[in-house]
């Protein structure tokens, strides 16, 4: 099984992400907007090698921001003629944002050292043949993605949650972004109810952004 998914691994990653990309991209930086149903919102989202993430949702009357620094969430409620808003988020919320904080997709991640790949599998997808992918993460959540045998680009994610519903994450429109496929579309439903859609604008590698951005706002360290 194991030569499998060697052999799955160096195919995977030198469509996905090659030795020159895992080694020299530090950051990504990517603008969108989250449509769901009839709500539709910008927003932007900077990553940072290791565990670095800033994501900022314009709400319309306030931008909000929410801060991912090491296994620290914070968040900041920015609006005119106000002064910023700050709080440390922690319990469950503070679990969700820490898992989007991963910087290479899950693939690319258990390949890292972060997670593992655990099985393949020959499956079905629209009535095509596609790879399984098992994954687990460093959390023990499992995780299959269907892979097109054809490009080796992820077409989607799945991933039973703990009420027993499925969570499926489907990707579309990849564009080349500084030599790393990424898709532009990804829609996500539960237990086949559509949830949300997520339309990239733009994206960038290596953009050049400072750690401090994703420091912890200093207010919030004076009160612990």
């Amino acid at each position: 099984e194991l030569t499998h998914i060697e052999a799955f691994t160096q195919a995977y990653l030198s469509v996905n992400c090659n030795a020159a990309l895992l080694a020299n991209t530090q950051t990504i930086r990517v603008t969108g907007h989250m449509v769901n149903g009839d709500n539709r919102q910008a927003f932007s989202l900077i990553k940072k090698r290791p565990d670095r993430m800033l994501f900022t949702i314009d709400r319309g009357s306030h931008d909000m921001t929410f801060g991912v620094s090491g296994g620290t969430v914070w968040r900041r409620i920015r609006a005119p003629q106000h002064e910023d808003l700050f709080a440390l988020i922690e319990g469950k919320e503070a679990e969700a944002w820490l898992g989007q904080r991963r910087f290479f997709d899950r693939i690319i991640s258990a390949t890292q050292g972060e997670g593992s790949l655990t099985a393949i599998e020959i499956a079905d997808w629209k009535s095509a043949d596609c790879l399984k992918i098992r994954t687990l993460d460093t959390e023990g959540a499992a995780v299959d993605i269907l892979v097109d045998p054809q490009t080796m680009y992820p077409i989607a994610e799945l991933e039973t949650m703990t009420d027993g519903t499925l969570k499926q994450t489907v990707f579309s429109d990849y564009r080349d972004v500084g030599g790393m496929p990424l898709p532009f579309k990804m829609e996500s439903s539960q237990n086949g109810e559509a949830k949300s859609r997520i339309i990239l604008d733009a994206a960038a590698l290596n953009t050049g952004v400072l750690s401090k951005l994703f420091d912890v706002p200093e207010s919030l360290l004076d009160n612990e």
